[in-house]
């Protein structure tokens, strides 16, 4: 995405995070987003952002019925829930006893 939109590395991971944690907040799966492209690319500050998503497979659909591949592996109530029933490591363990 990085050469697609000429910018650097970090920027589209900044970008990403953006729009991954505005559509947590209006989507319980990412289906169904009921905006644009255009909106898309304000949201995160970046012009032909969401074609460069479409390019490499990360974003589906037309305008106002747009969706996020695979959303539900890393967001969503699954995620939250894996997420904050994990086994604590061996480092965690070492924290709470100090």
């Amino acid at each position: 995405m990085a050469a697609f939109l000429k910018i650097d590395q970090d920027a589209v991971v900044g970008k990403c995070l953006r729009l991954w944690i505005w559509a947590n907040q209006q989507s319980v799966d990412g289906n169904a987003l009921n905006v644009t492209d255009s909106f898309l690319d304000r949201l995160t500050y970046c012009p032909g952002f969401s074609l460069a998503l479409r390019h490499v497979g990360w974003l589906d659909g037309r305008d106002s019925r747009l969706s996020i591949p695979h959303f539900d592996r890393h967001n969503g109530q699954p995620a939250k829930t894996r997420a904050l029933t994990k086994r604590p490591c061996r480092k965690d363990s070492y924290r709470d006893r100090m």
